[in-house]
């Protein structure tokens, strides 16, 4: 039998941990997360003009750039980013933003062009359990099928009512047709993506899973990264699917920061 090759720590979208699912009521739907199971994710504590520090999610990107929402960044004066991190007391490469992007088009009275850059003020190392999530082209290329099943992450409220958890969930979400989710969310445009049950509800993101990655498997081996969490006012409501910044929509302007 042939050997498995070898894997650069810098190959994005790749996981030495297989992710393990079971359903109970955490993370409205999922479950907690195995430790390592994704390398690219990060926590984000914010320090804002107007603010207390507040916590978000991202996405490793490559050494230097993180990848998060604009909601979250945008009265942001600092960012501290732990990356790996699993249990909330443990920090394992902790850095600082050198500099906050958000995307020039954001204005907090609307969701759309909700994604941000922080470039960290010194690299981050790769080891099998730090490393990049992949980017996805832009969307006449690369899209993802309605009802594909994709995992978002995140230390939120496991639904409406409770606190957050000390440690990562993890939770699977198909994704739903633009058609469909526009009957509840009408000013859904072509730069965001809904993902959840839409006709049962059970499974979603919650309040403080902002900022995080929606990921789905390519071809049964890499990981890209689809979509950022952006709004969800019902923590996996029925017919009340979460919006997630469409990625693709924005690969020319990620590349435009020269990362």
């Amino acid at each position: 039998m042939a050997s498995r090759p070898s894997l650069s720590y810098a190959e994005c979208g790749k996981s030495d941990v297989a992710p393990m699912f079971h359903w109970d009521e955490r993370i409205s739907g999922g479950n907690e997360a195995e430790p390592n199971a994704w390398p690219w994710k990060a926590r984000l504590s914010i320090t804002g003009r107007a603010r207390a520090s507040s916590a978000c999610g991202g996405a490793i990107i490559n050494s230097k750039w993180i990848l998060t929402a604009a909601h979250c960044t945008l009265d942001g004066t600092s960012v501290q980013v732990d990356a790996g991190i699993h249990l909330l007391e443990v920090s394992t490469q902790q850095r600082h933003s050198k500099r906050i992007i958000n995307h020039p088009n954001y204005h907090s009275s609307s969701p759309e062009n909700d994604i941000a850059l922080i470039e960290l003020d010194s690299p981050l190392t790769f080891t099998s359990y730090f490393r990049p999530v992949c980017l996805p082209e832009d969307t006449s290329t690369f899209d993802i099928p309605a009802g594909t099943t994709c995992i978002a992450t995140g230390w939120g409220n496991l639904n409406d009512n409770h606190g957050n958890p000390n440690t990562l969930h993890q939770v699977r979400l198909p994704i739903v047709d633009s058609t469909t989710c526009r009957k509840t969310q009408p000013n859904l445009t072509t730069t965001q993506i809904c993902a959840g049950d839409y006709s049962k509800g059970g499974v979603g993101t919650c309040q403080g899973d902002s900022g995080g990655p929606l990921v789905c498997l390519i071809n049964q081996q890499t990981w890209y990264i689809i979509g950022i969490t952006s709004s969800k006012e019902n923590c996996a409501k029925a017919k009340s699917p979460g919006i997630y910044t469409r990625v693709s929509k924005y690969r020319s302007w990620i590349n435009s920061r020269k990362l």
